[in-house]
């Protein structure tokens, strides 16, 4: 099946003739600019959601680096984009979680039904993903598989970022980047922080402390702790950052999608830089037990 038939079938409406446009040819410039692999047409063309979208995702990161500023390449083997950025390389590589465990009364929102906010399944995916990726760069021992780094691909003093989509985790149509703790779901994956606590006097009634409490973990279906606190260890200091995003092809046509960058405080090589790819980022401090967020708007840079 052509893209063009793929995507007239996904976006059937005849008011969306400009966005159909738009992402039709923004598919053709990927492919042809190589940065797809053999299979991206025919994922760009799956009726499959979870197959369309990991596709579809890589596109819509890279429309975002080339608003950036960068030019992106893709090579034979390793992360999906290398990027060449004052003399460093930079290896994004892009994932978009499928909502395994998400409640469908959650995805499938319907005017006038209230639901729970299933913060935790969500965040379990974001968790998964960020491990997933992790692991393709330092390697996975359980799985006895070599990494990116051992393969030589990814050098020392490289750059290595995940791009994590949410598209697929929100309500309906709704983005939803922001977890329980108020922070994006892309923090508490990976700094450990938990929802918003307040600590009492119980002989005054009156508050003593109020802030982000921690959380390190999160329980599975399995009740199995899951850590959210990857980049308070050292094993994933290779890891420079996260990007998360909620991208949607409406961002083609100017309707842009709320996107943060976290900054991992252990990194070996920590991507400075990297407010430029997100509408937010995080400037991270970290003492003893104590972590210090900083939330820093582009648009004020």
């Amino acid at each position: 099946m052509a893209i063009e038939d793929a995507i007239q079938r996904r976006y059937p409406n005849p008011y969306e003739l400009d966005l159909r446009e738009k992402v039709i040819s923004e598919c053709h410039r990927f492919l042809e600019s190589g940065l797809g692999d053999a299979n991206s047409e025919k994922r760009l063309c799956e009726e499959n959601d979870a197959a369309f979208w990991q596709q579809m995702s890589e596109v819509l990161f890279a429309v975002q680096l080339r608003t950036a500023g960068f030019s992106i390449a893709r090579e034979n083997s390793g992360p999906d984009f290398l990027v060449e950025y004052e003399g460093k390389r930079i290896w994004i590589e892009v994932i978009c979680p499928e909502p395994k465990g998400v409640p469908r009364d959650w995805l499938e929102l319907r005017i006038g039904e209230v639901t729970s906010f299933p913060h935790e399944q969500i965040l379990l995916r974001y968790t998964a993903a960020i491990k997933e990726k992790a692991e393709r760069l330092i390697g996975s021992p359980d799985r006895n598989e070599a990494g990116y780094i051992a393969k030589g691909i990814v050098r020392e003093g490289d750059y290595y970022v995940i791009a994590v989509n949410g598209r697929l985790l929100r309500r309906g149509r709704m983005s939803q980047l922001e977890g329980i703790s108020g922070h994006p779901f892309v923090v508490e994956a990976t700094l450990g922080v938990g929802p918003y606590e307040m600590t009492f006097d119980h002989s005054s009634d009156q508050a003593k402390t109020m802030g982000n409490g921690a959380r390190h973990y999160v329980l599975n279906s399995n009740r199995s702790s899951v850590p959210t606190n990857v980049f308070l260890d050292e094993r994933y200091s290779a890891v420079s950052g996260v990007w998360g995003a909620d991208n949607d092809v409406k961002l083609l046509i100017g309707l842009n999608p709320p996107t943060v960058f976290v900054p991992n405080p252990l990194a070996l090589n920590e991507f400075a830089n990297g407010w430029r790819l997100a509408e937010m980022s995080y400037d991270v401090q970290v003492s003893g037990d104590y972590i210090r967020l900083t939330p820093r708007d582009r648009r004020a840079v």
